[in-house]
């Protein structure tokens, strides 16, 4: 069975990004935009946002000079890669890395027009969503909501392959803001060193560690 992969951005090498702030500081975030992406096509309605990249440095002092956690001084830090943001389930994606996927992921995603300060880039939005688990291997628990309605939580993947098919990139009813990719996404990824994802086997199972002062997940 080929590898299915849980697509992330690397934590090593992210930057935020914001939408850009009006006159009164306040973020314009548009109507259209939501807060999680599950698959739906959006291009009928959808409002090009205007975005920026915020440094990775996490906090500014009382005097607005850079510090990490821990109060620290520290230089904020920009990184500029093909795939710098994963956002509610879409990708923030060069111009560079979409003529490089696209030809791929073209019956998968949907690109979205955003515009980013300074920079070239679109939004890839994933709109194949597959039932395609395999609930005798994955670990899903549902919960009875008082409507009478169920709520499930995968906590462990396990995809059928014959669900799964041709599909290159994808989601599940269930997975919320996780995407998946089959290897020949990650192949084209890695061979044209596109930059900025992470992909982790979806089969493994996610699990909090602690170092260096700061929680991460690792997956086994």
């Amino acid at each position: 069975m080929a590898t299915v992969w849980r697509v992330d951005t690397d934590s090593s090498l992210l930057s935020g990004v914001q939408f850009v702030k009006d006159e009164r500081g306040h973020q314009k975030r548009p109507a259209s935009f939501p807060d999680m992406f599950t698959g739906e096509r959006l291009s009928g309605m959808w409002e090009r946002p205007r975005l920026e990249f915020w440094p990775k440095a996490p906090a500014q002092d009382e005097n607005g000079n850079w510090v990490d956690l821990r109060g620290r001084p520290t230089e904020p830090v920009i990184n500029v890669t093909d795939f710098p943001h994963h956002y509610g389930g879409v990708f923030l994606c060069s111009a560079r890395a979409a003529e490089v996927v696209l030809p791929l992921l073209k019956d998968d995603v949907e690109v979205l027009p955003v515009e980013v300060v300074g920079h070239d880039y679109v939004l890839l939005n994933p709109v194949t969503v597959l039932d395609c688990l395999d609930e005798a291997r994955a670990e899903i628990r549902v919960t009875r909501l008082r409507n009478g309605k169920e709520s499930r939580r995968v906590e462990r993947y396990a995809f059928d392959p014959n669900k799964v098919g041709s599909a290159r990139l994808f989601k599940t009813p269930y997975s919320g803001f996780d995407v998946f990719a089959a290897d020949a996404f990650k192949s084209v990824v890695e061979e044209h060193g596109l930059s900025g994802l992470a992909f982790r086997p979806a089969e493994a199972t996610p699990r909090p560690v602690f170092r260096n002062g700061l929680f991460d997940i690792e997956y086994r």
